[in-house]
């Protein structure tokens, strides 16, 4: 409401003033803060930004630099996980071409029967 007052300056600083002073959010607070703003457009997260007190901008924007490190970290694990599956299918693969029991190459892959059995017919048709 207030970034649609297009106020001066001054009457800007005012009010930023008191909600500085006045206005202390729990943690929980923030956070319903930054959802709620995080669903606005663009324009509008902009303006809230300029208008928003110092220690409210710094908490929006630890909040944002934290989604991002957390997304980045979970890409990571995704991307390992994924290179332990694709090293078990080689290994797989490997053992399926020197004749290796299927249950054996389960044991030691720990891949699920489905999938080495799934592989052991693509290699047939190879």
């Amino acid at each position: 409401m207030i970034t649609r007052l297009e106020l001066d300056p001054a009457r800007l600083n005012l009010i930023t003033g008191f909600f500085d002073t006045y206005l202390n959010l729990n943690e929980e607070e923030e956070r319903k803060l930054r959802e709620e703003i995080g669903q606005l457009p663009q324009e509008e997260v902009e303006a809230i930004l300029n208008i928003m007190n110092s220690y409210e901008k710094k908490g929006y924007e630890r909040g944002r630099e934290e989604g991002f490190e957390q997304g980045i970290e979970q890409g990571i694990e995704k991307g390992i996980e994924k290179g332990i599956e694709q090293g078990k299918m080689e290994d797989a693969r490997k053992m399926l071409l020197k004749g290796m029991d299927v249950n054996i190459i389960r044991d030691i892959t720990e891949l699920p029967l489905e999938k080495i059995e799934e592989l052991k017919k693509l290699l047939g048709k190879n």
